[in-house]
């Protein structure tokens, strides 16, 4: 969370089955990210659910020490594969109980979802692209801020971390 900003930003991510053995990615992947800003006095706040590439209104209430129950519009796709039906959505729907732990990492800025279809990694802030890229729906940590540009880490579902610099106008913006 970033006090000063008022802003709170979580991943939810799960999987089943047997990882591909090339791409080690499971069959069944679900993952999506919740944005809120912490106007008002809670427990209940409005906030963002981005998944399947797009922006749905959502909210979230604090649930005590760290764990928030999220409420969304839509379902995402392959989701009920992964978690099964708690996540089927709907802003009037139980919604989902997410437990986390601690702080998170230090470093973290901020998650941040890819808008564009193919965002390549830069090495610098306006400089040379690198091989590396992320596609519309990942989500990444940002680790530091220019204008116009975002430090990012991206980890893939094999656990391995892509790091680099991607243009603010690839990413959705926060709430």
């Amino acid at each position: 969370m970033d006090e000063a900003r008022r802003l709170i930003t979580l991943r939810y991510r799960n999987a089943r089955g047997e990882p591909d053995p090339k791409t080690q990615v499971p069959p069944f992947t679900c993952e999506f990210l919740v944005a809120a800003r912490l106007n008002g006095a809670g427990p209940k706040y409005d906030a963002t659910a981005i998944f399947d590439g797009a922006p749905h209104r959502a909210t979230i209430a604090v649930e005590g020490r760290g764990a928030i129950r999220i409420r969304y519009e839509g379902e995402p796709g392959g989701c009920v594969n992964t978690a099964g039906p708690e996540l089927a959505g709907g802003l009037d729907a139980p919604g989902v109980l997410l437990e986390f732990e601690g702080e998170g990492r230090k470093d973290t800025k901020a998650l941040r979802a890819v808008r564009a279809a193919r965002a390549p990694f830069h090495s610098t802030p306006d400089g040379p692209v690198t091989r590396a890229h992320v596609v519309a729906g990942d989500t990444v940590r940002v680790i530091a801020e220019r204008p116009g540009w975002v430090q990012a880490v991206y980890e893939a579902w094999s656990g391995r971390e892509t790091s680099g610099w991607l243009s603010e106008r690839d990413l959705f913006p926060l709430p």
